[in-house]
């Protein structure tokens, strides 16, 4: 089982160590989790992107939007980043925008609750990395929401979706 798990996370060098003895993939494993290091797929992935990302950003409740350059963020462990393929428009998200939703969030913020795209990178974990190339709908669990070409969010906001679900239409769901 250890053996798959780190073929996508490791060197060369470091798959053969971890061949060597499962004592070594569980020492490697621990290092990694207490020493912070990031995980070697998300960082490949963060590398790929570009540095900005195009998000509509609301600054005061109430006020008009602004489309702003902001940086793409980078996920923590158990969360993955999403590049956005749609988002809807719902009563929540206008009454959000006026400051009568429920929810409220710090300012400046990224609208959007929900939508679908496809994870291009995780922060760690086994269902964050379980995740990376796959189809979602999404919900925004943070400050900054769906209307973005990025976002982050938690696994446990996420569900994978079957290839012959359009992705407009999973974005309502």
């Amino acid at each position: 089982v250890c053996y798959f798990f780190f073929f996508k996370q490791k060197t060369a060098y470091e798959i053969s160590a971890c061949l060597v003895g499962s004592e070594m993939c569980i020492r490697d494993r621990y290092q990694r989790r207490v020493h912070g290091e990031h995980n070697l797929t998300q960082s490949l992935r963060m590398e790929s992107l570009p540095k900005t990302m195009k998000a509509i950003r609301l600054h005061e409740y109430g006020k008009p939007l602004t489309v702003e350059d902001v940086p793409i963020p980078v996920p923590r462990a158990g969360q993955v980043l999403i590049k956005m393929e749609g988002s809807p428009i719902n009563p929540s998200d206008l009454s959000f925008l006026s400051g009568v939703y429920p929810t409220k969030k710090k300012l400046p913020c990224t609208p959007g609750f929900e939508g679908s795209g496809t994870v291009v990178a995780s922060g760690g974990g086994f269902r964050a990395w379980m995740l990376n190339g796959k189809r979602v709908a999404c919900f925004s669990s943070g400050n900054d929401g769906t209307w973005a070409e990025y976002m982050i969010t938690d696994v446990n906001s996420v569900l994978g979706l079957d290839n012959q679900i359009n992705l407009k239409e999973a974005a309502c769901s």
